[in-house]
């Protein structure tokens, strides 16, 4: 049953299937009750922004078909997205638990959660009361499958006014929980509560039927596999949820200039305590700002939700693949300010303080990149004539020249109606994957990154992804990564943008990102309300 995702994928409508064709033998009644699902520890601010997302495009669906919407998080949480979900029902406090704890508390926060809604739209049928829930869940662990299982499991033993109790539930998991390079774990504690939090026996269960969602909207297509997900679990290819009031909204910021944006961000990062240095050099028009986009969490390779976040081999990736890419730019400074180039051009970057910390290292130790430098200048025709002493003495001046001209500083904070000017400020961005929700802002916004996986070897299939993506002509670099690939890549961006990207190649990265959007087999909210038992209005 792992691979009824192909099924779905072959359907021209998602709806058209017939019961008797879908798997596991699904009820398609409608759900009575929506809840939205943050219990989640997975590390930055992904999954927050995928709730987010998800909620707003479908609130109009499922007010249409008067399906209430509710909200059950963490008590910790304080990242500025209450303001767009639904009041919360029930908080879970999952701070300082290990992980059969945080099943536990997350199993007692849909009791709570359950028995409220079953008091507000439980219908009596056939002499018992009766409730269908949703979950939609973002989040790399199982809690919630778990949860809601177990929640289930004692509601349906107890009776209201003297009726028994009939509860199932659909749990759809998106953007989450799917193979890392980690085997898991099927181990449980003596009450029954799992040791991983990616246990497969814990996104089972004989009353919840379960949906695993790759959000992708650049390979939505790719062969999914989960080792963590059941056998029962319908997997399923997406588009990133992005509803169509969001995605007109982004595309009318692409007029916003690139000195606008980088005064508005200049307020921003000067109330949070940046250096004016640092904004006076972001202010200058003969600076180049380049964004890598990811989180800190991939250059630290933390523990977190009672697993490795990258297994050893993946942050190994991580640390070469971030050396390459620093030598990469340091190429590109060479390229712009050489020895015998006149008009300085600073490089300013912003990444997380992991990347900065690579950075900063090669830069004050050469490693890597003293070998390119002397190989570019004896490629170069205006050096071809000078002896070794005086190539040695230009690249030392080159080296000089590069550390005074490009700097890595770690990326403020912005708020997610911020990201907008991050975008229309930077000259290059750097990405490292396409499964981020910053690669379809970006691209609607008409900027084309460069995609770097890291980590490979099969993190959540975003190498698979990239690979794929790249075949369909987007700018992406893998386990052939190299310096001079990258350096060449940001230099026909920065050379030309205006013709190059914004006329060329970005409407060629949003014709991927429509494929996968426009199509009912794979549009996130389509895909969402059918599993759902509901449909697109």
């Amino acid at each position: 049953m792992r691979n009824s995702y192909n099924a779905l994928m072959n359907l021209e409508r998602v709806g058209q299937r017939s019961r008797k064709d879908l798997p596991n033998d699904m009820n398609r009644d409608p759900v009575d009750a929506v809840i939205f699902d943050i219990l989640t520890l997975t590390a930055g601010k992904g999954p927050r922004s995928q709730i987010i997302k998800a909620a707003l495009g479908l609130e109009s669906i499922l007010r249409s078909h008067e399906v209430p919407a509710y909200c059950i998080e963490t008590k910790t949480n304080t990242n500025g997205y209450h303001e767009y979900l639904p009041t919360p029902i029930v908080q879970v406090d999952l701070t300082q638990k290990d992980i059969p704890e945080t099943f536990a508390a997350v199993e007692g926060g849909y009791i709570d959660a359950i028995g409220t809604i079953l008091r507000e739209k439980g219908k009596v049928v056939d002499g018992k009361i009766v409730l269908t829930v949703g979950v939609a869940s973002v989040g790399y662990e199982a809690f919630s499958s778990f949860g809601v299982n177990r929640a289930i499991e004692y509601w349906n033993t107890q009776e209201i006014d003297g009726l028994p109790i009939q509860v199932r539930a659909v749990v759809v998991n998106f953007d989450s929980t799917f193979h890392s390079g980690q085997e898991p774990l099927t181990e449980t504690d003596p009450a029954g509560y799992p040791l991983d939090s990616c246990s497969p026996e814990a996104y089972t269960g004989q009353h919840i039927q379960t949906w695993q969602l790759a959000v992708n909207s650049f390979a939505p297509t790719a062969e999914i596999l989960s080792d963590a997900a059941g056998e029962d679990t319908i997997i399923a290819g997406v588009s990133h949820p992005f509803h169509r009031a969001l995605q007109e909204e982004l595309i009318s910021h692409r007029d916003i200039s690139k000195s606008d944006a980088r005064k508005v961000l200049a307020d921003v990062y000067q109330s949070g305590g940046m250096c004016q240095d640092y904004i006076d050099l972001m202010l200058s028009e003969e600076t180049v700002v380049i964004n890598l986009m990811a989180n800190q969490e991939y250059f630290t390779g933390i523990q977190g939700t009672g697993r490795k976040f990258l297994t050893d081999e993946q942050h190994q990736d991580v640390q070469i693949k971030s050396e390459k890419v620093v030598q990469g730019l340091l190429l590109v400074a060479q390229r712009l300010n050489g020895s015998r180039n006149d008009k300085q051009k600073p490089i300013l970057v912003f990444a997380a303080p992991g990347f900065v910390e690579i950075a900063e290292r090669i830069k004050a130790e050469n490693l890597g990149y003293g070998g390119l430098l002397a190989h570019l200048v004896d490629q170069d025709e205006q050096y071809r004539d000078l002896s070794p002493t005086e190539k040695n003495a230009v690249i030392a001046e080159i080296r000089q020249s590069i550390n005074e001209t490009v700097t890595f500083i770690p990326q403020p904070g912005v708020l997610p109606d911020q990201m907008k000017y991050v975008y229309r400020a930077s000259d290059a961005l750097l990405m490292r994957t396409t499964q981020m929700n910053s690669m379809p802002e970006a691209v609607l916004m008409g900027k084309s990154p460069l995609i770097v996986n890291m980590p490979g070897h099969n993190f959540m299939h975003s190498d698979r992804a990239d690979e794929y993506f790249g075949e369909q002509g987007g700018i992406s670099f893998d386990q052939d990564l190299r310096p001079e690939g990258i350096a060449f890549a940001l230099l026909c961006l920065l050379n030309n943008p205006r013709h190059i990207v914004e006329k060329r190649i970005s409407p060629k990265y949003e014709d991927l990102f429509r494929q996968a959007d426009e199509s009912e087999s794979t549009n996130f909210f389509a895909v969402m309300a059918y599993a759902f038992g509901i449909s697109m209005v």
